[in-house]
C-alpha cells in the first residue's frame, strides 16, 4: 500500500491544513442547519475535541472562499466575507492586568488588531487573484487601494496601501512582542483603537467599488477558551456592542467555562445577543454519510470507479447538498465504506465462538459446568453447532438463579428438535454481553465486535478526528499483513485487522488522556478506574444487566457535588472523555438525581473490552464517585469488592490492587 495515503489519514488536526481549505473540506450533511452565513448576528460554535471547528470556521473565511481553485464565483459571497483568527495562547495568557496593569487591554487589543490587519492583507490578495462569474468593477485596480487618509500617522509609520500590510503587520507585531517582552529597553508603541480603525478600514473598501457596497465581515475567533476570562470580557463587550459592518463570532470546545460578562452591568444574551450552534448535533445515519465522504475525499487518486471519481467537485460545494442526500447517492457511498470495512454479525461472532477450540471451552467449562447441578448432566448438552446463538445464550441463563438448569436443558432439546422455540428469544438482548465475557476470559485482546464501518461510527460518537484515527491505523494493519501487494484500493479491510486496530488505536487514545490539559494525570487515572469498574460489571456470568458502560449520579443537581469533583467532572466533558447526554426527563422525583447521565467515550471501549453501545446504566452515589475520582487505590479496591463477590465466589485472599480485581473473576480458568 502507498505510504502516501497512509500519511494522508494521518493528518487528523486543522493545523496540518492550509487557510484554503476548498476540496479539503466535507460540508456535514446537515450544513443547512448550521451555515454561517445564515446569521446577521453574533455566533458561537461548540464542539468537542477533533470534532472539527477550526475546519468550520475556515471554510466560512475568506481564503477558502475566494480560493484559486474555485471557478465561476458568485458576487454573492462578497456580501459576507469571514476572517479568521486564532490567538497565540501563549502570548495571551501572559497579558494580565497583574503583569501589566492597565496596560494589558491596550496590547491584547493592539494584538488583535494587527491579526486583523493582516487578515484585511490577505483578503485583498484573495480578492484580486479569484476567478468571479462576473468580472468585478476595479478588481485589478484593488492591488492599488489605498489604506485611509490618516491611517499611518495612528501608528506613527509611513504606509500608504493595502499591499504594504502584509511587512507591515509583520513588523508591528516583532515591536509589540519585544515591547512587552521587556518594557524598558524598547520604545513603546503607539495604540490606535482597535476598533476604530478596523471600521475605517472596512469604510475604504465599501466605498471603493458598488461590489462591495453591502459587504459586511465577521471575525471568527477560534479557541476562545483559551482566552482569560478578562479578554473574554473585553471581546463580549465589543460583541454586545457591535457594529452592522462587523461581527464578532467564536468557537471553543464544549462544555468550556466561558465567559458570558462584559465590563458594564449586561450579559451577553443568547438570541438575543447571538446564536449557539453545536457541530457535533448530526444525527447518526447522517454521520454515516458524512464520514463515508471523508473516506471517500481522502482516498482521491485510489478509486478506480467512475461514479465515486467524480464526487470530490460535490463536497465542499453548497450547489450539490440535496444531490448529496438523494438516496442513491448516500447509498453507494456508505456502501463503499461498508464493504472497505467489512462487517460482521453478533450471530456470526457466536459461531466463531464455537468453531474456535478455546472460546468454545471458555463457554463448556467455565460458564456453563460450574452452574450445572445434575451430575448426569454434561455442559455438551447445553450446546449446539446448528445454534450458536442460543447454546451462548444457555451459558449466561443457566447462571441465573431464576433458571432451572433441568428446565432450561427441555427448552434447548425443544429447540433442536422443532428448528424453533420462542423461549430464547426476549434473551437476545444479552448475546453481545455474553460474548464480551468469552473473549474477556479467553484474555482475547483482539473482538470481532469491533469492527465494521457502521460500528466503527458508533465508537467515534461523530468525532472527525477518531473516525481519521482508527482509518489510519487500519491501513497501517494492513500495509503490515501485505507488503507485497500493490498501491491500488481494490481490497476489504478484514475484521480482524479492523478488531485489532481498534484495540491499539484505543490503547492510544486511553495513554493519551494524560497529555489533555491541567489536569491530565487525574483525567487518565479517572480513565482506567472507569474502564476497569465496567469490565468488572461486563465479567458477571449471569449477564442480568449486559453492557453497562454509562452512568448517572445519585444527586438532584450537579452543583451539590463538592467542588473538587465538579472540576474534574466538567474537565472530563470539556476533553470529550466523558460525554454528557440527556437522561431520563420522566423521573419519579426530580430531588432524587440529576438528570444528566455520563458515557466514558466509545473509542476507549476497545482497550477495556467493554461495549461501545449505550444500553444501560449504573447509579453511582456521590460517595461511589468520590471513591473513583479521588480515592486512593485500597478505597477503590473495597468499592469494587461487592460487585467481585456479587459476580462469582469469593476465594479466600485478600485483593490490595485494582490488578488483583482486574484478574480476580478469571483466577480459576
Amino acid at each position: 500500500m502507498d505510504s502516501k495515503l497512509i500519511k494522508t489519514f494521518a493528518k487528523n488536526r486543522a493545523e496540518e491544513f492550509p487557510e484554503d481549505v476548498w476540496g479539503e473540506y466535507v460540508l456535514p450533511p446537515n450544513y443547512e442547519t448550521i451555515n454561517l452565513f445564515n446569521y446577521d448576528k453574533a455566533v458561537m460554535i461548540e464542539g468537542g475535541r477533533g470534532s472539527g471547528k477550526t475546519m468550520f470556521l475556515k471554510y466560512h473565511c475568506h481564503d477558502t472562499r475566494f480560493s484559486k481553485k474555485r471557478k465561476n464565483v458568485s458576487k454573492n459571497e462578497l456580501k459576507k466575507i469571514g476572517l479568521y483568527f486564532r490567538p497565540d495562547t501563549h502570548f495571551c495568557s501572559g497579558l494580565t492586568k497583574n503583569a501589566y496593569g492597565k496596560d494589558w487591554e491596550l496590547i491584547f487589543s493592539s494584538y488583535i488588531l494587527i491579526s486583523v490587519l493582516k487578515e484585511f492583507y490577505t483578503l485583498i490578495r484573495n480578492l484580486v487573484k479569484c476567478t468571479f462569474s462576473s468580472e468585478l468593477i476595479n478588481q485589478a485596480e484593488l492591488n492599488y487601494i489605498q489604506l485611509p487618509k490618516n491611517f499611518g500617522k495612528r501608528f506613527g509609520k509611513k504606509i500608504y496601501y493595502f499591499s504594504e500590510l502584509g511587512e507591515f503587520t509583520d513588523i508591528c507585531l516583532e515591536e509589540l512582542n519585544d515591547w512587552a517582552i521587556d518594557p524598558d529597553s524598547f520604545k513603546r508603541p503607539m495604540f490606535p483603537d482597535t476598533r476604530s480603525v478596523i471600521k475605517s478600514i472596512i469604510r475604504t473598501i465599501k466605498a471603493f467599488s458598488p461590489d462591495f457596497e453591502e459587504t459586511k465581515f465577521t471575525l471568527y475567533i477560534d479557541e476562545y477558551e483559551n482566552l482569560t476570562s478578562e479578554q473574554q470580557v473585553l471581546l463580549n463587550t465589543w460583541i454586545k456592542h457591535g457594529q452592522d459592518s462587523l461581527i464578532i463570532s467564536a468557537a471553543y470546545k464544549k462544555h468550556a467555562r466561558i465567559s458570558r460578562a462584559t465590563t458594564s452591568d449586561e450579559q451577553l444574551v443568547v438570541r438575543n445577543d447571538y446564536r449557539i450552534i453545536d457541530v457535533e448535533d448530526i444525527e447518526e445515519e447522517d454521520f454515516k454519510l458524512f464520514a463515508a465522504e471523508i473516506l471517500l475525499l481522502k482516498l482521491d487518486g485510489y478509486i478506480d470507479d467512475e461514479f465515486l471519481s467524480n464526487y470530490k467537485k460535490w463536497l465542499s460545494s453548497e450547489n450539490h447538498l440535496e444531490a448529496r442526500l438523494d438516496n442513491n447517492y448516500s447509498d453507494k457511498i456508505i456502501s463503499f465504506a461498508k464493504k472497505m470495512f467489512k462487517s460482521i454479525t453478533y450471530e456470526d461472532v457466536a459461531s466463531i465462538v464455537l468453531r474456535d477450540k478455546t472460546l468454545r471451552k471458555r463457554l463448556t467449562n467455565f460458564l456453563i459446568l460450574p452452574a450445572i447441578k445434575d451430575k448426569d448432566v454434561t455442559p455438551d448438552e447445553f450446546i449446539s453447532d446448528r445454534f450458536p446463538v442460543e447454546s451462548i445464550l444457555n451459558g449466561v441463563l443457566i447462571n441465573r438463579e431464576s433458571q432451572d438448569s433441568s428446565a432450561l436443558l427441555n427448552q434447548f432439546k425443544k429447540l433442536n428438535e422443532t428448528g424453533k422455540n420462542s423461549f430464547y428469544q426476549p434473551y437476545k438482548d444479552t448475546l453481545v454481553g455474553a460474548l464480551l465475557w468469552i473473549y474477556l476470559s479467553a484474555g482475547r485482546r483482539t473482538i470481532p465486535i469491533y469492527s465494521g464501518f457502521e460500528r466503527i461510527c458508533l465508537m467515534c460518537r461523530s468525532n472527525i478526528r477518531h473516525f481519521l484515527d482508527i482509518c489510519h491505523q487500519c491501513l497501517v494493519e494492513h500495509k503490515k499483513e501485505f507488503k507485497d501487494k500493490d498501491n491500488t484500493l481494490d481490497f476489504e479491510i478484514s475484521v480482524e485487522l479492523q478488531a485489532l486496530a481498534a484495540r491499539k488505536n484505543s490503547e492510544i487514545e486511553v495513554s493519551k488522556v494524560v497529555e489533555l490539559g491541567r489536569l491530565g494525570n487525574s483525567l487518565r487515572f479517572i480513565v482506567n478506574r472507569l474502564g476497569l469498574f465496567f469490565q468488572l460489571l461486563q465479567k458477571r456470568r449471569s449477564q442480568s444487566e449486559p453492557e453497562i458502560v454509562h452512568f448517572g449520579i445519585k444527586v438532584a443537581s450537579l452543583e451539590q457535588l463538592p467542588s473538587d469533583l465538579r472540576i474534574l467532572l466538567d474537565e472530563l466533558k470539556l476533553w470529550s472523555v466523558l460525554i454528557e447526554y440527556q437522561g431520563d426527563t420522566k423521573r419519579k422525583s426530580q430531588l432524587e438525581f440529576t438528570s444528566y447521565e455520563y458515557m466514558l467515550h466509545p473509542m476507549f471501549s476497545p482497550n477495556f473490552m467493554i461495549s461501545f453501545r449505550k444500553i444501560r446504566k449504573h447509579m453511582f452515589s456521590v460517595e461511589d464517585l468520590n471513591t473513583i475520582f479521588c480515592g486512593s487505590e485500597q478505597d477503590f479496591v473495597e468499592f469494587c469488592k461487592p460487585y467481585i463477590f456479587r459476580n462469582a465466589d469469593p476465594k479466600r485472599r485478600k485483593y490490595q490492587t485494582a490488578d488483583d480485581i482486574q484478574g480476580s473473576l478469571f483466577d480459576e480458568i
